[in-house]
């Protein structure tokens, strides 16, 4: 920490008050610039070789044929799934598995997670910085750090409490309505309709 001490007070000396954030703010920089090659980086892929064979299948396809498969909507974050993604298969099943139970089913939607929250990390950590600047006259060495860094970990965690709140949330609309699906099940069944009718008829019933 004294060393810490020493660095703050030569870069206030040359730089004025706002030294340190410039010098912050050029090593952010000099990282994000570092690290911007391995993340567009991306490993080849044998499948980028069908992409133009499928490209010239959609443009001889008559135009109101109709599409067999929704297309994704969201960010293109191809370029970053090493980086976004978890490596290891066991943590990405848990991630892609608490996403679906929360009601995400996109191929992608750990992917987009992660993304959001390194980009609300980002986010925080700015609007902190700008708040430090503002308060930066009576502030100490530690509450100035607390003012950047709190926001930026907030940011981090917040798309995970998100998902935790909307899953919880999800599970217990299903419990709540588990009793009520069998019960007008049972009363389809015994009119006379068969099992997938019946689903069909509580899957519309009990939509809201």
């Amino acid at each position: 920490m004294a060393y810490f001490n020493i660095a703050w007070d030569y870069l206030t000396a040359q730089l004025g008050p706002l030294g340190p954030f410039y010098a912050m703010g050029l090593i952010g920089l000099l990282l994000v610039l570092a690290t911007l090659p391995i993340m567009l980086k991306k490993p080849f892929d044998p499948v980028d070789r069908l992409k133009p064979q499928k490209k010239k299948a959609k443009e001889k396809a008559a135009p109101d044929q109709p599409k067999l498969r929704y297309e994704e909507k969201g960010p293109n974050l191809d370029k970053f799934a090493s980086f976004l993604e978890p490596q290891d298969q066991a943590a990405f099943s848990g991630a892609q598995l608490k996403l679906v139970q929360a009601g995400y089913h996109n191929k992608s939607a750990v992917r987009t997670m992660h993304f959001m929250q390194f980009a609300l990390a980002i986010g925080f950590l700015i609007v902190g910085v700008l708040v430090a600047l503002v308060r930066i006259d009576g502030a100490t060495l530690q509450s100035t750090i607390l003012t950047i860094l709190v926001p930026a970990g907030i940011g981090y965690y917040l798309p995970g409490y998100w998902v935790e709140r909307r899953r919880q949330t999800r599970q217990a609309n299903l419990m709540d309505g588990f009793p009520d699906a069998l019960d007008l099940m049972l009363v389809c069944i015994e009119a006379g309709q068969s099992l997938d009718q019946s689903i069909v008829r509580v899957s519309k019933e009990l939509r809201a």
